[in-house]
């Protein structure tokens, strides 16, 4: 039996289009909190609360960037790591105008723009709250306590544990919360984890754990879909007007636009064994050993806490672009930063 279209696709919005707008909204809600340095808990939360909202509202009406925002705003407060309101503004305002390609300075209070995006904010942190029911009870159980006790009781190696555990992150960036209970998704990324690494897991673990191997295969396969969707710099939003229209502000900010650019979405690789833990993606990517330089690019980078950190440090912002050649280094936490605009890359090197 078929779903119920939602809200957005009743309006006419395409299925594909609707999870495009979804995925880029749990994309925000990702590299904001890594921006925040909120757990993972949290931004499971967020994005749960993003789907079971779009659930009942449209994108027409609400568009996916102030909701990420609202989400983990609200998110924030329910699993009791409040973040406050005017940090929550200038992140989100500054991934907007990265994004964009505009300027990166800061929103200050006495900006009328400011009082703007605060708006903005409490009102959807309140339109989450009506639709949800004043109860976020459904959102904050997450398949990741169910993963580290089938870890456990099935004897996973910690790269498969780890693999596992990255799989359980990215697919909130589905609807899967909605449609299947949190263990089940947690077997399936362990059944993935296990495919990938060659690990073999006892005879009969399914029956075991009390899953249908039927809904196993079925969250597996929509997971290892996720990697086909390329990952989109910025969206602009379906809402009759658009709140993100560049000002005369903006143009006084940075006199040249990028263009929006998208890039390939990147399964994660098997990582070498390591503790369980929120893992930012340049920890997941291989070296051949713990002191050669883990060499990635500049857009995966910069979503890690180490990138913000060396990228600040070095006084530049590598997007797609760059003129002329320089070469800048800089070292941040004992991580030794390098990045050249000939090669678009960054090199870290732990000291």
């Amino acid at each position: 039996m078929a779903a119920p279209p939602t809200p957005s696709q009743a309006e006419g919005l395409s299925a594909t289009d609707e999870k495009r707008h979804r995925f880029y909204a749990c994309e925000l809600i990702q590299e904001a909190g890594i921006l925040l340095q909120l757990p993972q808990v949290v931004l499971a939360t967020a994005q749960s609360l993003l789907h079971r909202f779009y659930a009942r509202q449209s994108l027409f009406d609400f568009d996916a960037f102030r909701a990420a925002m609202g989400c983990i705003f609200l998110a924030s407060k329910a699993e009791e790591q409040p973040r406050r309101v005017k940090d929550v503004v200038q992140v989100f305002f500054r991934m907007r105008n990265r994004r964009m390609g505009l300027g990166l300075s800061l929103l200050m209070p006495s900006d009328p723009r400011f009082a703007t995006w605060t708006d903005w904010l409490v009102m959807v942190e309140r339109q989450v709250l009506i639709e949800v029911g004043f109860s976020i009870d459904g959102t904050t159980e997450h398949p990741h306590k169910f993963l580290l006790y089938y870890i456990k009781l099935l004897e996973c190696s910690d790269a498969c544990a780890q693999q596992a555990w990255n799989y359980v992150n990215d697919s909130f960036r589905l609807d899967l919360c909605l449609r299947y209970d949190a263990h089940v998704i947690a077997c399936a990324a362990i059944s993935l984890a296990a495919r990938v690494l060659q690990h073999v897991l006892p005879l009969g673990w399914e029956e075991l754990l009390e899953v249908d191997v039927p809904d196993v295969i079925s969250v597996a396969r929509e997971m290892l879909a996720l990697y086909e969707h390329p990952r989109v710099r910025w969206l602009e939003p379906l809402t009759e007007v658009n709140p993100f229209e560049v000002t005369r502000h903006d143009k006084v900010e940075a006199p040249t636009n990028l263009p929006p650019v998208e890039h390939p979405a990147v399964p994660p690789q098997p990582p070498p064994p390591a503790v369980i833990a929120r893992t930012p993606l340049v920890n997941r990517m291989q070296a051949p050993s713990y002191d050669d330089p883990i060499i990635v690019p500049v857009e995966a980078l910069a979503e890690t806490e180490i990138a913000v950190a060396a990228i600040d440090a070095v006084g530049a912002e590598h997007d797609e672009t760059s003129a002329g050649t320089t070469t800048t280094d800089a070292t941040v936490a004992g991580v030794e930063a390098k990045s050249s605009d000939t090669t678009h890359v960054v090199e870290v090197r732990r000291n």
